[in-house]
């Protein structure tokens, strides 16, 4: 009998006079014996399956759809003077400012340039890219790497390519080279030139 049980149970042979054989019974569902094995002992409600990988699979659709946007959007816009974007062909309309830190305080923030250097690069203009962001070829780069990565890893779940330590560390990285880059540009000066 469960520890529990024996110590809710009061002992009544003392008060009663009646043997403590009658009331040896177990009174909770808990105090019989285990189940057998495959036998159930819970409530009868039916089992939730969780898929972790559809959670998985959700993702690498959407980084790999954001990924082709971003590579469609580099040869779909074009720089106007002044540093804006526009769609090409529509020259005239420039789109408006993505960064609120430009924008609105006139800062640099550390993904500024970004943009500008995806379209350089996909018109193959190297040294303009570089001068927008010095990191857009890199950046470019892992974004172009996300296509073949995330559909080999569709078609692979729950075996992921990369560790999740890794792809930590990667993405850190990345992360410290951004800010790296922008300290760059603060102790240069280049921080508020628009």
């Amino acid at each position: 009998m469960p520890v529990v049980s024996q110590a809710m149970r009061p002992d009544r042979s003392e008060t009663t006079g009646i043997s403590s054989a009658l009331w040896d019974a177990p009174e909770w569902p808990a105090d019989d014996e285990p189940a057998a094995p495959g036998e159930s002992v819970g409530p009868p409600y039916p089992a939730v399956t969780s898929r972790p990988d559809a959670a998985q699979m959700r993702r690498h659709r959407a980084v790999l759809a954001l990924s082709l946007a971003v590579l469609m959007l580099a040869f779909a816009l074009v720089e106007v003077p002044g540093g804006r974007v526009a769609v090409r062909g529509l020259t005239g309309y420039p789109l408006p400012p993505s960064c609120a830190s430009r924008s609105l305080l006139g800062i640099k923030c550390p993904g500024c340039g970004l943009t500008r250097s995806f379209i350089h690069l996909a018109d193959t203009d190297w040294r303009t890219s570089w001068r927008c962001h010095r990191l857009g070829g890199l950046l470019a780069a892992v974004v172009i790497f996300q296509i073949p990565y995330r559909l080999l890893a569709m078609r692979r779940p729950g075996r992921p390519l990369i560790a999740a330590r890794w792809q930590v560390v990667l993405g850190a990285a990345l992360i410290a080279l951004l800010i790296a880059n922008w300290l760059v540009d603060v102790v240069t000066g280049r921080l508020a030139s628009l």
